[in-house]
């Protein structure tokens, strides 16, 4: 038996093309080879490929039909389809691609190189697969109503309120909400940056945009309760831009939220606009850590966390959402040292954004 449990299904009605293919794969892989059309659609109920290789011209269903009907199905819909086929013409190639074929390679082939995609796409396969998994466990961790942590912090909650025996179970107490809003909110940031890297489109409107600053501070100060930090917002420019104010406001409470982080207890955070031609900018300047090149290099790492043996790092999914959202407004995002101390982070944004959207 093969080491590796991932399946090949090989579609050919003729015998000596099954028989190369299953030379360059058996041992390797679990393979099924069927002669026409009708039989890989029957196969597919009980065989379950995680790659199809497919050819085009057979008696019956085509190829192309094939893959349609296979594209059509919810349980093949990450399963790869590559055709091998001796049709040649562009034309031919362009309508593998538009019947749902993820790769088109023609007779005669290398055998060196058939072998390279299918792992390569295989590879591509586990990827989508646990991207969904990760998806769909992220939407019921976060969009469900009942879900086990909002009931820990529930019950947690209740405890508080109850009359504890010692000071030592109310600190424990208190420790429990605190890491699971943690964990929380984490929660809500990774779907929330899922959703960017798919493009998630802007509910744009006009806005007044030094509203939106005030409101980012207010909630912020809250976050200073073990601080003794600062805020400050010099006038900015009244006019309106247009973009998507909760998206962006967003984005701003989490600059902020990193300059808290990173900032000494006594230091101070400007909050200010500027505005050049058709363009606007938000700034948010603390007196923090600057940030050594190495770690700027790294600053947009999602998961990256600060630690005791670590302070200068300054990154994370805080960062990389706020960047995403400025990509998705046509603008830009920037970190820059300050002069003697601290950090200054910059949205770079149109004043007029009319569709957002963003391809890696």
């Amino acid at each position: 038996m093969p080491d590796n449990h991932s399946r090949i299904l090989i579609v050919d009605d003729e015998p000596s093309n099954i028989a190369v293919l299953e030379n360059i794969f058996e041992g390797e892989f679990v393979l099924k080879s069927v002669s026409s059309g009708k039989e890989a659609l029957e196969a597919i109920e009980d065989f379950y490929p995680d790659i199809v290789l497919l050819d085009i011209m057979m008696p019956g269903l085509d190829g192309y039909e094939v893959c349609q009907r296979l594209r059509d199905r919810e349980e093949t819909r990450f399963t790869k389809i590559i055709f091998v086929s001796a049709k040649e013409k562009t034309e031919d190639r362009l309508k593998g691609y538009g019947t749902g074929a993820d790769d088109y390679i023609t007779k005669p082939f290398d055998a060196d190189e058939i072998a390279a995609k299918v792992r390569i796409f295989l590879k591509l396969k586990y990827v989508e697969e646990v991207d969904e998994i990760k998806n769909e466990f992220l939407n019921m961790f976060v969009k469900e109503k009942k879900t086990p942590l909002r009931e820990i912090l529930g019950f947690a909650s209740l405890l508080k309120k109850s009359v504890l025996p010692s000071f030592a179970d109310q600190v424990s107490v208190d420790e429990i909400i605190e890491r699971g809003n943690h964990l929380w909110e984490l929660s809500k940031k990774t779907k929330l940056l899922c959703e960017l890297k798919h493009n998630k489109p802007l509910t744009q409107q006009h806005q007044e945009i030094n509203s939106l600053i005030d409101m980012a501070v207010e909630n912020a100060k809250a976050r200073c309760k073990n601080k003794d930090i600062s805020f400050h917002i010099p006038n900015g420019f009244k006019q309106e831009v247009f973009l998507d104010p909760s998206l962006f406001a967003k984005a701003l409470a989490y600059v902020i939220e990193n300059a808290i982080e990173h900032s000494q207890s006594g230091g101070e955070i400007t909050v200010f606009c500027e505005e050049a031609d058709e363009r606007f900018s938000v700034k948010v300047k603390d007196q923090g850590q600057r940030i050594d090149n190495k770690n700027m290099r790294n600053i947009f790492n999602e998961f990256a966390t600060s630690n005791d043996n670590a302070p200068e790092r300054r990154g994370g999914i805080n960062l990389t959402i706020a960047r995403r959202i400025a990509w998705l407004h046509q603008g830009d995002f920037n970190i820059s040292n300050n002069e003697h101390e601290g950090v200054t982070f910059e949205f770079s944004l149109p004043k007029t954004v009319e569709r957002g959207s963003l391809t890696d």
